[in-house]
């Protein structure tokens, strides 16, 4: 029979008898590096805070404390100083959540899961949560509403998840004027991937719910003109782009991407952020390994806020490599910003979609160069680029 442990005040008591806590488990594992170092040369300062767990009176469970639990642990401690305490799960929950506020080590998304449980578990409503946590009604709500922003039927809950823990709630904010769900979480990604702050993703998101124009005749006329001018002009350099690729001929890349602000996130390996210099060599290594491109592509969207714009579409593709073809998809955005009466692309991001028959990009292992021929470019404002060698593909 399992032993039964009494509640009252500060003990040492085993680290191997502490269970995590059931109602506010941290989403991530914390970085403890620092907490380990200060555990190491002062030893523990503060307790952590436990209960007796009510379904095995013979363990504790963690209310809070999770990071010097796991520094303990890690450091092989057999035995930790813990505040015993009697405690509802309703008050294991709030006081979770305020001691981790108050240390400000839970990430907005954390904090929101747990206000959510607040709300829908023990019937809070907003007000009362707020008065709980001394923080606004607004503060509240907002935290509610990000836990909700990608709840559709249509989008992987554990991808989404994953986005949501690595966005602030101003960031989830921004991103909830975009309607579409699937387009929110695809800029969210790319908000995340390109680790945008609020001011960033408040200039990439824009005010998309916003009408552009209200006045009517000649200016509303005028307004319309441009924007079909700027659709048709950002539909061509998408065009010409992906014909460059397929033909190997990095010319349209040079011409249209803006250099002093360009990046580049691809689907093929190294998947790191590129700025200009690193994604003209990455293009190049890419293509110099295919002896064949064949692109197709479909549902292009264009969206205009001002000067800056993003297009979506997506592109799927044959690559012939290493004597076998390999079909590969992508959800692709170019993001332009207008320049010198001009649009340019300031970053693309290609994101990679899988099906049965298609393999990831990093599944195309490296080969052999073969030779090479050297095209010409002709682009006079990139005179670093003047000459490109591609390997032969037969598609001059």
């Amino acid at each position: 029979m399992a032993n039964t442990l009494s509640h009252g005040g500060i003990e040492r008591i085993d680290v191997s008898k502490i269970d995590p806590n059931p109602l506010a488990s941290r989403l991530e594992q914390p970085n403890l590096a620092e907490l380990s170092v200060s555990f190491r040369s002062q030893g523990q300062l503060a307790p952590i805070k436990v209960r007796i767990n009510p379904k095995n009176p013979g363990r504790y469970q963690l209310i809070y404390g999770q990071r010097r639990l796991i520094a303990a642990q890690s450091l092989g401690w057999d035995r930790i100083s813990a505040e015993i305490v009697k405690a509802s799960d309703e008050e294991m929950l709030t006081s979770a959540l305020t001691e981790n506020l108050e240390r400000e080590n839970y990430t907005d998304y954390e904090v929101a899961v747990i206000l959510r449980r607040l709300h829908e578990d023990f019937h809070k409503s907003i007000n009362q949560i707020a008065v709980i946590l001394g923080k606004s009604d607004a503060y509240v709500s907002q935290h509610l509403t990000m836990t909700s922003m990608f709840d559709f039927p249509s989008i992987d809950t554990t991808d989404a998840t994953n986005v949501l823990k690595q966005l602030s709630e101003r960031q989830a904010r921004i991103l909830l004027r975009v309607a579409d769900p699937a387009e929110r979480l695809h800029l969210a990604k790319i908000c995340v991937t390109e680790k945008l702050g609020v001011a960033q993703c408040e200039r990439f998101i824009g005010h998309p719910r916003e009408v552009v124009a209200h006045e009517e005749g000649r200016r509303m006329q005028n307004w319309r003109t441009t924007r079909v001018k700027a659709e048709q002009r950002m539909t061509q350099i998408v065009y010409e782009t992906l014909d460059g690729l397929e033909r190997k001929d990095i010319r349209p890349l040079v011409a249209h991407r803006l250099q002093d602000s360009f990046t580049l996130f691809d689907d093929f390996p190294p998947r790191d952020l590129l700025d200009y210099q690193g994604a003209m060599d990455h293009n190049l290594s890419v293509l110099r390994q295919s002896d064949e491109i064949r692109l197709s592509h479909n549902k292009l969207k264009i969206h205009i806020f001002g000067r800056f714009a993003y297009v979506t579409f997506f592109v799927s593709y044959q690559i012939h490599y290493a004597s076998k073809w390999h079909a590969l998809r992508s959800r692709v955005t170019f993001v332009f910003a207008r320049k010198n009466d001009d649009w340019y692309i300031v970053h693309e991001h290609w994101s990679p979609l899988r099906s049965e028959n298609d393999v990831e990009p990093d599944e195309l292992e490296p080969r052999a160069r073969e030779p090479h021929q050297v095209i010409e470019g002709a682009t006079s404002s990139s005179s670093h680029w003047s000459m490109f060698a591609l390997p032969s593909s037969g598609h001059e």
